[in-house]
């Protein structure tokens, strides 16, 4: 079996646009970045816990102060 990569098939295709060759070897570039490296993990973990964050922020209820209920 020949180890051709995506961008390699799609650069001999003759039927693909020079669009969508750049866009499948920039993808693939993007891929092989993202998995050689334990960053993009790291990233996708703590934006979740900030989301978790935000939900349960927004979620608390606030009791508004007894005290300024008193003066009106």
């Amino acid at each position: 079996m020949d180890n051709k990569t995506v961008c390699e098939i799609f650069e001999a295709s003759e039927r693909a646009s020079d669009f969508k060759k750049s866009f499948m070897c920039a993808q693939e570039s993007l891929h092989d970045g993202l998995m050689s490296s334990p960053w993009p993990i790291f990233v996708y973990a703590l934006s979740v816990l900030f989301v978790a964050f935000l939900v349960q922020r927004s979620a608390t209820r606030h009791v508004p102060n007894s005290d300024k209920r008193k003066e009106k």
